[in-house]
């Protein structure tokens, strides 16, 4: 991300970490930086992942726990003031809809206006006004395809997606 003027700085919830809701990073963050917050885990740890339904009703039983939830200044600051886009969440999934009432309160309570984004494929207009009144722009289209295009216009490597980078915009 540097090679194109951004920092990106990555934080993953860790079930089995009991500190997972310190953050090891800046406190401050510039104009540049993407933060990156994998709310399920990921991949490359995969005892981290949130999968069950036992494991989604202690993540949000932990979401305020100093410790063991979101870091608080994920909550508090990122969320409510940055734009944020949704990729991989369907956004009726019962649990994103109760972390998402939680940012719509905290934007409230400190008087915010911020809208969100969310790529769906193929939204219905009922879906599509349902999110728009929970301040979240529902965008049509489908997720593989927006990382096909991210990566060819960044010239990037996806090998799940089979995108290798294009030689000749290496070469520029």
């Amino acid at each position: 991300m540097n090679k194109y003027g951004r920092n990106l700085i990555k934080h993953v919830y860790n079930p089995q970490n009991p500190k997972t809701g310190h953050f090891q990073g800046p406190v401050f963050f510039g104009d540049t930086d993407i933060i990156l917050h994998k709310m399920h885990g990921s991949i490359d740890e995969p005892r981290s992942m949130v999968i069950t339904q036992s494991d989604y009703i202690r993540y949000l039983a932990y979401l305020n726990d100093i410790d063991r939830g979101m870091p608080e200044y994920f909550r508090k600051m990122i969320i409510p003031q940055f734009t944020l886009l949704f990729l991989g969440y369907s956004l009726e999934d019962w649990n994103f809809q109760v972390i998402w009432e939680g940012v719509l309160s905290q934007q409230a309570n400190l008087n915010l206006n911020k809208d969100a984004y969310a790529l769906v494929k193929n939204p219905s207009h009922m879906q599509t006004r349902y999110w728009a009144k929970r301040k979240v722009v529902v965008l049509d289209q489908d997720l593989t395809e927006f990382a096909r295009k991210l990566a060819e216009h960044f010239n990037l490597e996806i090998p799940q997606l089979g995108i290798d980078k294009n030689p000749e915009a290496s070469e520029e």
